[in-house]
């Protein structure tokens, strides 16, 4: 279980408190067992770490040693897990001996964890609005000239003219039902549905279809799409992925290459490796942007 929120944090860390503040050392084993249990459930950790030193640090206090080696103890339970004593509370009985005790737990990691996590789920949400405003960019384009062809069509044109017609339909409509499949890859990621095959893969056949698909967007824009696939050794994959892998590099570098420029697609085998270069006439990558460019 993960919580990130801070009410879960304090709700977590008012139950330690409750079970620890103040606890009755006679039935000490049954009350901390039940309250580390509830209020590690509720923020999302194991404690079995410190039943040891749990136990470790009562024995030390029946045997007459002071409230500080137990805060000692308790504050260096482990590495992973920074146990911080607070104001203790302690009631003697006439001989002297620690009837009831109290002691406040602050996972330290634990709320750096929370907090990473905090802002790796904004960093997911920001990561999946960019996209739906990149999809929505990416669906105007073809979506407006599937509707400008069908309705030229509709009220008729030149029989030279609706071969035309029919390719650029297909052709965008072939690019909006990309788009559209990557919108639901990015859904089966944050589900963790995700599925991924492995198999043999004919890279020299693959990426030729892929720059086929490509070349009628290419020449309405106005772009050169240069082609050299070299005979490479078979690779095991899922062609899938790799195919949207090329298209998108593809896709990419058509859309930021200025009219009049190029785009050249090479492979070739380098020693038992295979490299697919694309290479285009565009305006490139920021340099602030490159550091971060594979990054996650």
């Amino acid at each position: 279980m993960l919580l990130v929120g801070q009410e879960a944090v304090t709700d977590g860390v008012r139950v330690l408190w409750a079970a620890l503040w103040p606890w009755s050392v006679a039935p000490a084993s049954v009350l901390v067992a039940s309250g580390l249990a509830e209020g590690s459930a509720r923020l999302g950790l194991e404690l079995a770490v410190s039943w040891f030193y749990v136990a470790t640090a009562f024995t030390a206090w029946l045997a007459g040693r002071g409230p500080g080696v137990v805060a000692s103890m308790l504050a260096t339970v482990s590495v992973e897990y920074l146990f911080i004593p607070g104001p203790g509370l302690t009631l003697t009985g006439g001989a002297a001996n620690a009837a009831r005790l109290g002691t406040f737990l602050f996972v330290s990691l634990l709320l750096s964890r929370l907090v990473s996590q905090r802002n790796l789920a904004w960093g997911s949400a920001r990561a999946k609005d960019e996209m739906l405003a990149r999809a929505s960019h990416e669906l105007r384009g073809p979506l407006n000239a599937i509707t400008t062809w069908a309705a030229l069509l509709e009220h008729g044109i030149a029989p030279e003219k609706q071969r035309q017609a029919a390719q650029v339909i297909r052709s965008n409509a072939k690019m909006t039902a990309r788009v559209a499949e990557d919108l639901i890859d990015v859904s089966r990621i944050a589900l963790g549905e995700m599925r991924f095959v492995r198999e043999h893969v004919d890279l020299r056949t693959l990426v030729s279809n892929c720059v086929a698909s490509r070349e009628a967007s290419a020449r309405e824009a106005g772009i050169e799409l240069e082609c050299a696939l070299t005979p490479v050794v078979g690779v095991e994959g899922d062609p899938v992925r790799l195919s949207q892998v090329v298209m998108n590099l593809l896709g990419n570098a058509i859309q930021y290459t200025p009219s009049g420029g190029h785009v050249r697609v090479t492979l070739w085998q380098s020693g038992v490796q295979v490299v697919l270069a694309v290479t285009d006439t565009g305006r490139g990558v920021r340099a602030a942007d490159v550091e971060r460019m594979f990054k996650p």
